[in-house]
C-alpha cells in the first residue's frame, strides 16, 4: 500500500488513525505554499472527492498522475510504507514505519512552505528598501530589482547654488558607459532632460513635458519614478510629469546613481500595483449635471480645485445622450502641448481606457501649423487618430470654449461656437467617469448639463 501524501491526494479512508491522516493531509494541502495556483486547484480538488466515488476502490487505491502536477511535487511520489495490523475493533493499525513515513511527510512539506517563503520574502526586502542621509555622489547596486511595479522615490533639496543634478540608472557589468535612463534637470536653461546612452554615445534627448520644470533652487522635492509595462513615469511633489519610454530592459539595470548639485535626504524602492500610488479622494472635485464649479475662493476652499494641470474631475452621474460637457480655458503663452480625456478610471498606471482623447501639438518652426488630433484607447493600445477638417482653433495667451455634447452615435465637438468634429463612439460612453486635463493650460470652469 502507498500512502497517499501531496501528489497523491484520493486517498481514501478507511479507519479511524486513515481518516485522521486524511484530515491531517487537507488541513496541510489547504496552507500549504503552493508553487502555482493550477497545482492549488487540482490537489485541494483531488484530495475533497466524495467517498461515494471511491468506495470501489478500496481494494486498489491508484494514485493520481503526477505528470499532471508541478515538478516541485515529484518528491512525494510513491512513498512506501510499514505493513498494518488490525486492531481488536477491526480497524487498520498503522505500523510504526507508516507513522514515520507520515512524519517525514508531513516534515518536508513545512520545510518547503518555509523555504519557498524565505526566497519570496528576500527577493521583497532585496527590491524594497530605504536608504537615508546619503553622500553625493551616490551609488547603489539595484542587480535583479527593477522590474513592473517598482516606484524609485527620491527626497532631496535643490541648492541656490545648482546648475543641474541627474539620476541615472546604470547597465549591468558596466561602468558609466551605459546608461538605460538620464533624468537630468539643468536650471539654466530652465527643462528637464531625459535620455540614455550606449558605448559613450548619447541617444536622442527628451525634453517635452506636461508641465514647466517643476524643481525650484532653494526648494524641497520628492521625486517618484515609476516603472510602468513599457516607459518610466515621472512624478515630482505627487504631480505627474512625463514618460520615457524604455530603450533598455529593464532587467539589465543593475545601479542607481546621483550626481551633483543636489541634497539627498531619502532614497526608498516599493513594489505598487498602481501609480500615482494613492489618488486624494478630498482633492478630486465631483461633477454633478447641471452644476458649475468655477475657480473662486469658495470653490478653492471647498473642492480645493487647482486652476493648473494636470487637473482630474469625478462625474458623479453617468454621462447620457443629450449631456453637454463644456470646458472654459485659457491657453499659456509659449505652450508646447495640452490634452483633455474622458475616460474610464483616475490612474494613470494600469492606462485607463479613453472614449475620448483630443490633443494640441504647437508648432513654432517656419511654414509649420499647429496640429489637434483626436483618439480612443482601449484594452492597451491606442486606435487611428483623427483630424479635424478645420484649422486649429487655439492661440498661445487666447482664451476657449471647449464644447462636447453626446449625440446617439458620435460626440459632436464646437470650439468657440464652431463646429469642431464629429468623434464616433468607439467605447460605451456610459462607462465614461473622469474628466482628465493636463498641459500647457489654464482652466477657469467645467460645467455638465443637458
Amino acid at each position: 500500500m502507498s500512502l497517499m501524501g501531496k501528489c497523491c491526494p484520493c486517498y481514501h479512508p478507511r479507519s479511524k488513525y486513515e481518516t485522521l491522516a486524511r484530515q491531517t493531509a487537507e488541513a496541510e494541502l489547504s496552507s500549504q505554499f503552493y508553487c502555482c495556483q493550477h497545482t492549488k486547484s487540482t490537489l485541494i480538488s483531488n484530495t475533497k472527492t466524495s467517498d461515494s466515488d471511491l468506495q470501489d476502490n478500496q481494494e486498489n487505491i491508484v494514485p493520481t498522475n503526477s505528470t499532471t502536477l508541478c515538478d516541485c511535487n515529484n518528491k512525494m511520489d510513491d512513498l512506501d510504507v510499514g505493513e498494518e495490523a488490525i486492531d481488536l475493533e477491526g480497524n487498520v493499525v498503522p505500523s510504526d514505519d507508516t507513522l514515520a513515513m507520515i512524519e517525514d511527510t508531513v516534515n518536508f512539506m513545512n520545510t518547503e512552505k518555509t523555504e519557498l517563503c524565505k526566497v519570496w520574502s528576500e527577493q521583497k526586502i532585496r527590491k524594497e528598501w530605504t536608504e537615508q542621509n546619503m553622500t553625493i555622489p551616490f551609488n547603489k547596486t539595484l542587480k535583479d530589482c527593477f522590474e513592473t511595479g517598482l516606484s524609485i522615490t527620491i527626497q532631496g533639496h535643490v541648492p541656490n547654488y545648482s546648475r543641474s543634478f541627474a539620476v541615472n540608472f546604470i547597465i549591468s557589468g558596466h561602468d558609466d558607459d551605459d546608461i538605460a535612463l538620464h533624468f537630468n534637470p539643468r536650471f539654466d536653461v530652465n527643462y528637464c532632460v531625459r535620455n540614455s546612452c550606449r558605448d559613450a554615445v548619447w541617444g536622442e534627448e527628451e525634453k517635452a513635458a506636461h508641465l514647466c520644470n517643476p524643481f525650484k533652487l532653494g526648494e524641497n522635492f520628492v521625486l517618484e519614478i515609476f516603472c510602468a509595462p513599457k516607459e518610466f513615469m515621472f512624478a515630482v511633489n505627487g504631480t505627474h510629469f512625463c514618460n520615457f519610454t524604455y530603450r533598455y530592459p529593464l532587467y539589465t539595470i543593475s545601479r542607481l546613481q546621483i550626481l551633483p548639485e543636489v541634497e539627498i535626504f531619502k532614497v526608498q524602492t516599493k513594489l505598487l500595483h498602481q501609480y500615482p500610488a494613492t489618488v486624494q479622494e478630498d482633492l478630486v472635485p465631483e461633477l454633478k449635471i447641471q452644476q458649475l464649479y468655477q475657480h473662486n475662493a469658495l470653490a478653492y476652499e471647498k473642492f480645493h480645485v487647482k486652476k493648473v494641470p494636470p487637473l482630474l474631475f469625478l462625474l458623479s452621474n453617468k454621462l447620457t445622450v443629450g449631456n453637454m460637457i463644456e470646458i472654459c480655458g485659457r491657453v499659456k503663452l509659449l505652450p508646447h502641448t495640452f490634452f483633455i480625456n474622458l475616460q474610464h478610471g483616475k490612474l494613470l498606471w494600469p492606462h485607463p481606457n479613453i472614449s475620448f482623447h483630443t490633443s494640441v501639438r504647437f508648432k513654432y518652426k517656419a511654414e509649420s501649423v499647429h496640429k489637434v488630433i483626436c483618439n480612443s484607447y482601449k484594452n492597451d493600445v491606442w486606435g487611428t487618430e483623427e483630424i479635424p477638417p478645420v484649422e486649429c482653433p487655439y492661440d498661445p495667451g487666447r482664451t476657449f470654449s471647449m464644447r462636447i455634447l453626446l449625440k446617439e452615435d458620435h460626440f459632436n465637438v464646437s470650439i468657440d461656437e464652431e463646429k469642431f468634429i464629429n468623434y464616433k463612439y468607439r467605447d460605451d460612453y456610459a462607462l465614461i467617469n473622469t474628466i482628465y486635463i493636463s498641459g500647457d493650460v489654464s482652466i477657469q470652469s467645467i460645467q455638465i448639463k443637458n
